[in-house]
C-alpha cells in the first residue's frame, strides 16, 4: 500500500493504492472510503497527486495509469506506456508541467504531465531508481528554479536541472 495526501486540500483527504490495484479516497473521520476505483491489475508501487487533482500510479507492469480526484470521487484517466516494466517511484513537479518516474531498468524517465509523452530517459544509476523528488523551492546554489533528485538501489544520488526556466 502507498499513501499520498492531496496537496492544498482543505479537507485533508488522501489517496491510497493497494496491492489489489484498487485506489481509494479517504476523508478524515469517515467510516469508510469516500470513493474506490479499480485502477490496474499490476501491482502498484507508488502514487503521487498534483495540485490540480490529477495523479499517477507506478506499477510492476509497463502501463502507468493516471486518475483524477473529482468532486464526486475518483475517475480513471489515460495511461502512459513504459518501454520496460516497473516504476518504483513517481513525482509530479509542483508546477504540474512534468513528472518523473524512477524505473526498475535503472533509468529516470521525465514525461510531459499534460500530454503524457516521454521527454527524456536519463541514465546514471546502476540499479533501480528507488526514489525521485523535486525540490520544493528554487535552489540558488545551482541557479535552478527546479531541481530533481534521484536515488538508486546502488547507493548513488543524482541531481538534475530539469526543464528549468532559470
Amino acid at each position: 500500500m502507498q499513501l499520498c495526501p492531496l496537496p492544498d486540500d482543505t479537507r485533508s483527504r488522501l489517496v491510497a493504492v493497494y496491492e489489489s490495484g484498487a485506489l481509494l479516497l479517504w476523508e478524515p473521520g469517515a467510516a469508510g472510503p469516500a470513493a474506490r476505483l479499480q485502477l490496474t491489475s499490476d501491482t502498484p508501487m507508488c502514487v503521487d497527486v498534483a495540485a490540480d487533482g490529477r495523479g499517477l500510479v507506478g506499477t510492476s507492469g509497463s502501463r502507468v495509469p493516471t486518475f483524477t480526484v473529482t468532486a464526486d470521487g475518483l475517475a480513471a484517466g489515460p495511461s502512459f506506456e513504459l518501454t520496460n516494466p516497473g516504476a518504483a517511484s513517481v513525482r509530479v513537479r509542483r508546477d504540474g508541467r512534468v513528472a518523473a518516474l524512477g524505473c526498475w531498468d535503472h533509468r529516470l524517465r521525465v514525461i510531459s504531465w499534460r500530454k503524457l509523452r516521454l521527454l527524456a530517459a536519463l541514465e546514471h544509476h546502476g540499479k533501480t531508481v528507488e526514489c525521485v523528488e523535486f525540490a520544493p523551492a528554487p535552489v540558488r546554489l545551482w541557479k535552478a528554479n527546479s531541481l530533481l533528485a534521484s536515488g538508486g538501489a546502488d547507493g548513488t544520488v543524482a541531481l538534475w536541472k530539469i526543464y528549468d526556466d532559470a
